[in-house]
């Protein structure tokens, strides 16, 4: 049986006491918890990054012509610590393979190098609703009091609301779902069931520009997808990489600027050395 989580959060109104009197404590130290590891290949996206919250007030520097090409993308972003205060929900929307999660990892990881202060939460969906919670391994890592008794979904919520856990960030990949009634019922209950609160931000990613919008609701802008020459250059071989910018263009062009191709399309070049 499914939990939604609005359901849930109004069944547990009649704990409210129980609760109170087991107040959760504030972790040692802030969270990080995203199941993926840096992509070390990750390139540019630094129009987009630097418009996500707690990244904002971030500073693009001009490359130095003698400096090394393949540059670390935190070495181009200085932070504000007034972007902790930020209360954002943002979509990043574009068709399977435009690298959407790619830009999420890396983003989940350059908050928490940059603000280490600032939780980092990652919770994949789907339609997984319709079938578990999807906070639930955050409840777990925390260890918030109540939940493994109650797996209430309200205590999950209001842990997060509470100011003196610190500011956080979720990171909510794959917001889509199927074209079931039952579904898009179980994310809309979803959505409307996310913390509201000044000490946090949210990031949604999905393949649907109607769905971003609704993901939203009119709180932040949508942000569309773009690809670069450099994704291609990056994992390219040396040899071939050294093609002229014309070409390059050319074959991104012809993929569509779809990440995920380009990075196939190299590695099918690098290992037939075409």
């Amino acid at each position: 049986m499914s939990v939604s989580p609005s359901g849930a959060r109004s069944g547990c109104q009649c704990r409210t006491a129980v609760f109170e009197g087991n107040e959760p404590k504030r972790p040692a130290e802030p969270r990080f918890i995203v199941p993926y590891s840096r992509n070390t290949k990750f390139v540019g996206r630094r129009s987009i990054l630097s418009r996500l919250p707690f990244l904002e007030n971030a500073s693009n520097e001009a490359d130095d012509d003698d400096a090394p090409r393949k540059k670390s993308v935190l070495d181009e972003f200085h932070h504000d610590d007034s972007t902790i205060t930020t209360h954002r929900r943002v979509a990043l929307f574009g068709l399977a393979g435009m690298g959407k999660t790619q830009i999420a990892i890396e983003y989940a990881h350059l908050v928490h190098e940059i603000q280490p202060d600032v939780s980092v939460y990652w919770v994949d969906i789907s339609d997984r609703l319709l079938f578990v919670d999807p906070f639930s391994p955050i409840a777990e890592a925390c260890d918030i009091p109540g939940y493994k008794t109650n797996r209430c979904s309200g205590w999950i919520y209001r842990w997060l609301e509470d100011p003196s856990n610190g500011p956080w960030v979720t990171i909510i990949n794959n917001a889509d779902s199927s074209d079931t009634n039952r579904s898009i019922s179980d994310l809309s209950k979803f959505v409307r069931a996310l913390p509201r609160c000044s000490h946090r931000s949210i990031i949604f990613t999905t393949r649907s520009k109607s769905m971003a919008s609704k993901l939203l609701e009119g709180d932040s802008p949508v942000l569309q997808l773009h690809e670069s020459v450099e994704l291609l250059r990056t994992h390219l071989s040396t040899d071939i990489a050294e093609a002229s910018e014309p070409w390059l263009e050319s074959v991104c062009h012809q993929l569509g600027g779809m990440p995920l191709s380009i990075v196939q399309t190299a590695s099918f070049a690098n290992e037939n050395k075409i």
